[in-house]
């Protein structure tokens, strides 16, 4: 076995597997990053507790093994660790409970909706992520040629109803008014940097990750590196986050008795009390906010796009498009008039 970089600077593990004349290799990216996960790669498979996609070939898998691969496949990519975790979590509590009875190539689609019912409490978009996690791991045992069968061939997508944002400016301002200092400060950080709240983006937000000479703030990708983004600090902001860094007690921006925050949904449910707000609100409504308010104002959409995360414009503009206002009318004055 051996780590090595190719001519154009991507890093990799060629190794051998038994049964097989060619040896394998697995790619990891460039720079220290891919050096890095070449390495932790060549432990793993020197000490013999990864399985091998190759090795597997021909073997009656159940699922608790094909999930096993999948997420040492996502590990070898580089994939976030709190991503890979959460699927692991999903695969464990629920997946395996009801489907390793038998091997995966014998399960039914009726196996199927009897883990679906275990979600039955959870909201439209809820199960159909995890279910379309299971079906991605189902796919990769038939892509990987390690199954044959995947019983949710069938399955589509529950239709989601559409969300109607009601969050104002004015009522963004009166929840911030009613706010418990850890909230306020929460809610005032994703409005300035339109982060998705919670432990994904907005609670893993470390001081570190600011620079202050560059004037932008590193936000961490939520599957690899390489959708780590950078985003501009303005001069307001950038003095608010320096006023806040020389009172923290943690390594983190956002914190409550020197502890990193994971949750703030008792205390928004508080605020939106306290404040009066009658209709439902999300913490995510502040970043719908945050992206309509300035697409309203004639912001650019490929940079509002960027800010967002969003891996294509176009994703942005089936969301957001409808706040462009007046672009069709201005699509129609491009062309010329018959006389």
């Amino acid at each position: 076995m051996s780590v090595g970089c190719t001519h154009t600077g991507n890093w990799y593990v060629q190794y051998r597997v038994p049964g097989l004349v060619s040896p394998r290799k697995e790619y990891f990216g460039k720079g220290e990053a891919g050096m890095n996960y070449a390495a932790k790669r060549a432990d793993e498979i020197k000490s013999g507790h990864v399985f091998t996609i190759a090795s597997l070939k021909g073997k009656t898998l159940y699922l608790d093994e094909l999930a096993q691969v999948y997420l040492d496949f996502l590990k070898s990519q580089g994939k976030n660790e709190s991503w890979r975790k959460s699927i692991a979590s999903l695969v464990n509590n629920h997946f395996l409970p009801v489907l390793s009875y038998c091997p995966v190539d014998q399960l039914s689609f009726q196996d199927v909706m009897l883990v679906a019912n275990r979600f039955s409490l959870k909201s439209i978009a809820t199960r159909n992520r995890y279910l379309e996690c299971l079906r991605t791991i189902l796919n990769f045992g038939i892509n990987q040629g390690l199954t044959t069968n995947n019983p949710m061939r069938t399955w589509k997508k529950a239709r989601e109803p559409k969300r109607e944002f009601k969050l104002t400016f004015d009522d963004l301002q009166r929840i911030l008014d009613k706010a418990q200092p850890h909230l306020k400060w929460a809610l005032e950080v994703l409005w300035e940097l339109g982060t998705r709240p919670g432990n994904s983006e907005l609670f893993r937000i470390k001081w570190e990750d600011i620079d202050y000479d560059g004037d932008v703030i590193r936000i961490r990708g939520t599957k690899t590196q390489t959708s780590d983004r950078l985003i501009p600090l303005t001069e307001y902001f950038k003095t608010r986050l320096l006023e806040r860094q020389n009172q923290a007690q943690s390594e983190y921006v956002i914190e409550y008795n020197g502890h990193k925050v994971t949750n703030v949904k008792r205390s928004f449910r508080s605020a939106l009390k306290e404040a009066g707000i009658s209709y439902p609100v999300r913490l995510y409504d502040v970043r719908h906010l945050f992206a309509s308010t300035m697409l309203a104002n004639g912001a650019d959409l490929k940079a509002v796009s960027k800010l967002l995360g969003h891996s294509t414009t176009r994703m942005t503009a089936d969301v957001y498009y409808h706040e462009l206002k007046g672009e069709k009318k201005r699509a129609l004055l491009c062309k010329a008039r018959l006389l």
